[in-house]
């Protein structure tokens, strides 16, 4: 696997988290900013839960790779992106 195609696999894993993130945080919360037990105990919640736990973990992994692999590449790209 080269940079690009690295590069491009950790930005999915990191829009298919933020996506679960986004649905998470369309259930109701209380008036302390918490999911009531009602919620966090129904199925659906169970689900999105589940999904974003693992759509997570598998963006830790790709960033992880994406750093071990090509930490010279990444440092390069992050520089150009930014303006550096």
């Amino acid at each position: 696997m080269n940079f690009e195609q690295t590069l491009a696999e950790a930005e999915s894993a990191r829009n298919i988290s933020a996506n679960f993130s986004k649905i998470l945080n369309n259930f109701p919360r209380g008036a302390n900013g918490l999911t009531p037990d009602s919620v966090k105990f129904s199925e659906e919640f169970k689900f999105a839960k589940s999904a974003y736990e693992i759509a997570f973990q598998n963006e830790r992994r790709a960033n992880a790779f994406l750093v071990k692999s090509f930490k010279k590449e990444l440092s390069a790209h992050r520089k150009l992106v930014r303006g550096y």
